[in-house]
């Protein structure tokens, strides 16, 4: 889920797109436990967890992506008082203004990674990365469609048919 506008220049605007990721990252991509998740080119495997609670894999990735914005050290600010308000799992995943900077997570064990639920700091680019930043935003997201796990909604259940009105009969005479 991305917020993607021309600039955030309060603190207002951030919030709202903070906010808004959050409340699509809340989503029971699950179906209490009755979706499969897709592993490969539309392959379903019985037994694999899909646990958006707890691994990253099975999120949804949540990104702003804007033009130009607030300071660096005011969004690095800004963005450590909302995750500290908020659970891992529903921080934003990505933050780039493409011609400043760009936000992620790193973890001793993962490096650059799009998930805050393997990570223990913040990433922040340079002024050296301004020129490869929409190329390293795109190989976060990149890094994170591959090991993504999709879920299969059982449809009868999203579309609440329980049971149908029907008659059986023998496949042949």
């Amino acid at each position: 889920m991305g917020e993607v506008k021309s600039n955030i220049n309060s603190r207002r605007d951030l919030e709202d797109a903070l906010n808004k990721i959050k409340s699509v990252k809340e989503l029971d991509r699950s179906n209490q436990g009755k979706n499969l998740i897709i592993t490969g080119p539309g392959i379903s495997l019985k037994g694999l967890k899909f646990d958006p609670l707890t691994q990253h894999r099975d999120q949804i990735l949540g990104f702003i992506f804007i033009r130009t914005s607030m300071t660096k050290e005011t969004i690095l600010e800004a963005l450590q008082e909302y995750n500290s308000k908020v659970e891992r799992r529903l921080w934003p995943n990505i933050f780039c203004a493409y011609r400043n900077f760009l936000i992620s997570y790193e973890g001793d064990e993962k490096g650059l990674t799009p998930s805050a639920m393997d990570a223990d700091r913040m990433y922040c680019t340079t002024e050296e990365e301004i020129p490869n930043l929409l190329l390293l935003f795109i190989c976060i997201l990149s890094t994170f469609i591959s090991e993504a796990h999709v879920a299969r909604p059982n449809y009868f259940d999203y579309a609440n048919i329980v049971t149908t009105m029907h008659t059986d009969h023998p496949l042949t005479i």
